[in-house]
This record gives C-alpha cells, sequence and structure tokens, in this order.
C-alpha cells in the first residue's frame, strides 16, 4: 500500500475515527501504512496542525476568528504541497558514479521546522526560487511567517533566517545567496500551532 498515498479525505476521516476510540481492522491497517508513507505522515501532521488551531480559534471572538482563518487555510495549503515531492536536488556522494538527491519538499518541511523552532513563530509559505537542479546555482529562499503578539519583530525574524540558513546547511548543498523574510500577521498565543507536529499513532 505504500506506493498508494491516502487521500487527504479519507485520511481526515481516520483521524475522526481515531478520536472516537474506532479501531477496526481497516482503520488499523491504514494507521500502520500512515506510520511508514513519509507522504501520508506529513499530510497527517498538517491535518493535526488544521485540527489545532480550529480547536483554539472556537475560543476567539468572531472577529479573532475571521483575521486567523484566513492564516490557518494558507498555512494548511502550504502544507499540502511540501508533501509533494518536487525537484530533485543534486547531492555529492562518495563514489564518482553515486547519483544522490533530497526532493524539494524535504527541504521546504525541513526549513519549516526550522523556522517554527523559534518561539512565537508559524511560517506560512516557504518557496526555493533558482534552479535548484543545477550544482553551485544561486538560490533564494522566500518565507512568510505570522509572529506572536508582543514578539520582537526584527529579533524573530533574525532567529528565523539564521536557523534557516543551519537547516540548509545540514540538509542541502544549495548556494543560498539570500533568506527573504516577510512578516505577513500577528496572532495571539490563543492561535499558535505546536511548532513541531505531534507523532502519527502506531497502529
Amino acid at each position: 500500500m505504500n506506493s498508494n498515498h491516502i487521500p487527504l479525505e479519507d485520511l481526515s476521516i481516520w483521524l475522526d475515527d481515531e478520536h472516537s476510540g474506532i479501531a477496526g481492522a481497516e482503520h488499523q491497517r491504514r494507521g500502520k501504512h500512515i506510520e511508514n508513507c513519509p507522504t501520508c505522515t506529513q499530510r497527517f501532521e498538517a491535518l493535526q496542525r488544521l485540527e489545532r488551531a480550529t480547536q483554539e480559534l472556537i475560543d476567539e471572538d468572531e472577529n479573532t476568528q475571521t483575521a486567523h482563518v484566513g492564516w490557518v487555510e494558507t498555512l494548511l495549503e502550504n502544507l499540502i504541497l511540501e508533501t509533494k515531492a518536487g525537484r530533485a536536488i543534486p547531492l555529492t556522494g562518495d563514489h564518482p558514479l553515486d547519483t544522490l538527491s533530497v526532493t524539494e519538499g524535504a527541504i521546504l518541511s525541513a526549513t519549516r521546522r526550522a523556522g517554527e523552532s523559534v518561539s512565537g513563530v508559524l511560517v506560512g509559505k516557504v518557496r526555493l526560487h533558482g534552479d535548484i537542479e543545477t550544482p553551485d546555482a544561486e538560490i533564494t529562499l522566500e518565507m512568510n511567517i505570522s509572529v506572536r503578539q508582543n514578539t520582537a519583530v526584527p529579533d524573530a525574524a533574525q532567529q528565523v533566517r539564521a536557523r534557516v540558513l543551519e537547516e540548509i546547511d545540514r540538509t542541502s548543498e544549495l548556494n543560498l545567496v539570500a533568506v527573504d523574510i516577510t512578516v505577513e500577521d500577528v496572532h495571539s498565543p490563543a492561535t499558535e500551532l505546536n511548532a513541531k507536529p505531534e507523532e502519527p499513532p502506531h497502529a
């Protein structure tokens, strides 16, 4: 089943069943698949993020909810986009005949986690611009973030940039010449998502 990813709608149903304590044979089979499929794991994490955000919004006033729902929808759209492999980023192997690469989606996901490791920061859009499939080509990373109320925006952006650069250096050989960070929103603590999604439940 690993070659056939579970549709997002079915993952949502599976998550509802998990909360309801439904544990039939099909539920357990899909839980095992989620555990072993990187793509479905990422989609599952995206659903968890959306679920947590939506739950927190329930306690806020109507005007605040309207403002934050747009951000949550954008977050989900970008999380789902990152589950797609995208372009192949070449890596240097130990042997001349080795052909190694890391997917664009994996790098985007890693940089998102790096950005959200900064306290009070949520990451929206993350994009790599440039010919990432050509070694040493100049690459720019674009990242949109939201910061918690009463957070020093310049300090937060500087920390995000530093951690993203460190993560790119750790996970790839990209020639990153710029990290462009845009602060698009300021959120209340009540709507802040955990930087690290929960692990998928074991079947």
